[in-house]
């Protein structure tokens, strides 16, 4: 926050499907204009599967896939085309009004086509390898794909404190020699980094919000963030995890003093919000 300016980041967020219905995202714009708002965010947990294959991962040609698959994959590349076609009319537009567009995700998030084309992550009772080194690929090609594809966004929000993504150490199933001697704080710093090197290497800003559901997953993640690199904004919930009447204040606030720090305050009806819309 600046003195003279107030805040700086000033932020409009959509999560709902109305950010892929153009009418009511340039109407968003307008309003932004009008409010002097600065940054527009999308959040959808598996969005980047929506921009991005990546095309690294899946194999386009070849005799990896039997016709069927391939053909489930060609629509799904027609669909990814027209997502990216819609995407960049949003940052034409938001780049013209002198607004910053970011993305806010869980990861890691596969398609559910994965484990056909890369079974090797399951073991025979059915539980996914978190700790196998594929997944940190394929985290890192979707967003260096997404990077090359879509150029002009500032950055990604992340929560990967939290256990709502298909592929997380938080909720980790595997019994492998390798998950057992992984710890949670090892994965999740790679996790971040994986995100963050692509993201650095082209000038963007990687957000890692402290989402979580429990104070001992809040603590990890924390304690996680202080061996990262300082230039990863961390943003803190004014309460932990969602709004209720006797939550705390979050104890982390101000305590990041060599990160640039996001306070998120929840004021627009989910479960009770701070007095806005009180009721969702």
């Amino acid at each position: 926050m600046s003195e003279k300016k107030g805040f700086i980041v000033r932020a409009l967020e959509f999560h709902a499907k109305r950010m892929w219905q153009w009418s009511s995202v340039k109407r968003a714009i307008e309003i932004m204009k009008d409010l002097n708002l600065n940054t527009l965010i999308f959040h959808q947990n598996d969005i980047i599967n929506h921009l991005v294959l990546p095309e690294a991962v899946y194999p386009l040609e070849g005799k990896t896939l039997v016709s069927s698959r391939k053909f489930f994959l060609g629509v799904r590349l027609c669909n990814i085309m027209n997502n990216r076609a819609y995407m960049q009319r949003v940052l034409r537009e938001t780049r013209k009004a002198g607004i910053n567009f970011f993305l806010q995700v869980k990861e890691i998030y596969p398609t559910s086509d994965i484990f056909e084309m890369y079974p090797e992550v399951l073991k025979p009772d059915g539980s996914i390898c978190v700790t196998d080194p594929f997944w940190f690929y394929y985290l890192r090609e979707k967003i260096q794909e997404l990077l090359e594809v879509l150029p002009d966004i500032a950055g990604i929000i992340v929560s990967p404190g939290t256990d709502e993504t298909p592929i997380s150490i938080l909720h980790n199933k595997c019994t492998c020699r390798r998950c057992r001697l992984t710890a949670p704080q090892e994965w999740l710093k790679k996790m971040i980094e994986t995100m963050y090197k692509p993201l650095a290497e082209k000038g963007k800003t990687l957000v890692v919000r402290d989402f979580a559901k429990t104070p001992e997953d809040h603590r990890l993640l924390m304690n996680v963030l202080r061996e990262c690199p300082r230039d990863i904004v961390v943003a803190l919930k004014f309460v932990p995890q969602d709004y209720f009447h006797t939550f705390p204040d979050n104890p982390y606030i101000g305590s990041f003093r060599e990160n640039p720090q996001w306070v998120e305050f929840d004021v627009w009806g989910q479960f009770y919000g701070l007095g806005l819309f009180p009721c969702s």
